[in-house]
């Protein structure tokens, strides 16, 4: 197989999952919850050769107190946003074998998602990881 088709096959994602609300068992959403995104896992590419896997789970929360609502119609576009922005932050400045720095890509993630959508308040990493592959 190509390098190039090999790093493409590893880069996709597998399925674009809809985030799962932190109220889900409830019928109506409570103002200024944080709502939690599926995990996104994409590859560490380096010099043309897939190193590793860095893994990250965000929770994000509106801007405005009732504004959940209109965030949870909105996250397949908001997780595209957000793998977008970790997979940049994965090909510029992650490695397999060293700590990852949650404060800048929070920071990356964060910018990204609020310049695609006012409606994003604040963003935070629940879960980090990369690992060699």
């Amino acid at each position: 197989m190509p390098r190039l088709a090999k790093i493409a096959t590893v880069c996709l994602p597998l399925i674009a999952l809809a985030g799962t609300p932190a109220w889900s068992g409830e019928t109506e959403a409570p103002t200024n919850a944080f709502i939690t995104l599926p995990e996104i896992r994409t590859a560490i590419v380096d010099s043309g050769s897939v190193e590793g896997v860095i893994t990250v789970k965000l929770a994000i929360k509106p801007a405005k107190p009732d504004g959940s609502e209109g965030l949870v119609a909105r996250l397949p576009s908001i997780r595209t946003t957000a793998l977008s922005a970790v997979l940049e932050f994965a090909r510029l400045r992650a490695s397999a074998y060293r700590p990852v720095n949650s404060e800048l890509l929070r920071a990356q993630v964060s910018n990204a998602l609020r310049k695609a959508d006012p409606g994003i308040g604040q963003v935070l990493v629940l879960e980090l990881g990369a690992y060699p592959t």
